[in-house]
């Protein structure tokens, strides 16, 4: 395979019974979905295959302010109030939310 790592021969991939495809769309190399958040829908959400929770940017939360209610994310900071972000580009800060409903691939 040429040195290539996480890759599979063409053919040779059996997806799981319950899998299901999403439209997908490469910027630069970076997997971008639409998602619902609630009902309002975004077209530039990074899926990020190393990640263990998700995020919502700033830009998507302010432009729908509606469908970003919140859940329980003021009782999560309660109790963790120092949360963030680790990755390629450094540490971020966040806050977290719970949102109503979330839809990938809307």
């Amino acid at each position: 395979m040429n040195g290539l790592k996480g890759t599979y021969r063409p053919g040779s991939f059996v997806p799981p019974a319950d899998a299901f495809a999403v439209d997908t769309v490469l910027d630069d190399g970076v997997p971008f979905v639409s998602v619902q958040v609630g009902d309002a829908t975004g077209d530039h959400f990074i899926i990020d295959t190393g990640a263990n929770r998700g995020m919502i940017f700033s830009s998507f939360a302010s432009a729908h302010p509606a469908d970003i209610v919140e859940g329980l994310g003021r009782q999560i900071s309660a109790y963790v109030p120092f949360t963030s972000f680790q990755g390629v580009g450094g540490t971020i800060q966040i806050r977290p939310i719970q949102v109503k409903s979330l839809r990938v691939g809307a």
